[in-house]
């Protein structure tokens, strides 16, 4: 039943708000991942176009594994702000090889990235996720939901090229290097 203040104005609730705040600092989240995982790599002397072969010639069930058993990790991990990653890598990758930190923060990308998706697949989907409509209805909107959100964990996992050029990070393709960024 709606709510109305003194003024007569109908009082949203809060189911019934965008999430857009969110969704952005999902998308800024998972933008300046890139630019950490940019600078690790640097470090590490690894390539950007090296390590997005690799992790595309990975098999997704290797990596479904691994995020699986590590996804308590990479939430606390994605849930710090910028200032106090390097010294959680540095907590849960002490003595171990730097590319298992690397992976680590691609697979944080990719998590922000779903993160975003299911923030918005929310959005399009609140009326039905609380109480108020019919039945028959919101049994429906729920199965929607319910595919929609498995399409997005079930589609397999493919580099998050879109967050790397968001943030303006090149060199992940082989010949291409950071001169290709004052030419665009």
């Amino acid at each position: 039943m709606a709510r109305y203040n003194r003024r007569g104005q109908r009082i949203t609730e809060d189911h019934e708000r965008s999430m857009w705040r969110y969704d952005e600092h999902a998308w800024s989240t998972a933008v300046e991942l890139a630019q950490l995982l940019e600078e690790e790599a640097r470090d590490a002397g690894v390539s950007l176009a090296s390590l997005r072969r690799a992790f595309e010639s990975y098999a997704s069930e290797k990596l479904y594994a691994y995020e699986r058993e590590n996804y308590a990790e990479i939430a606390g991990f994605i849930q710090k702000t910028p200032s106090q990653w390097g010294g959680a890598l540095r907590r849960i990758f002490k003595g171990a090889e730097p590319a298992q930190k690397l992976w680590f923060i691609v697979i944080a990308i990719i998590a922000c990235v779903r993160a975003r998706e299911l923030i918005s697949l929310r959005d399009d989907f609140r009326m039905a996720l609380a109480p108020g409509r019919g039945y028959r209805v919101t049994t429906a909107e729920m199965y929607a939901f319910g595919q929609q959100t498995t399409d997005i964990f079930c589609s397999g996992f493919s580099w998050p090229s879109d967050v790397f050029q968001s943030a303006g990070i090149f060199g992940l393709y082989d010949g291409e290097d950071e001169s290709n960024e004052e030419s665009e």
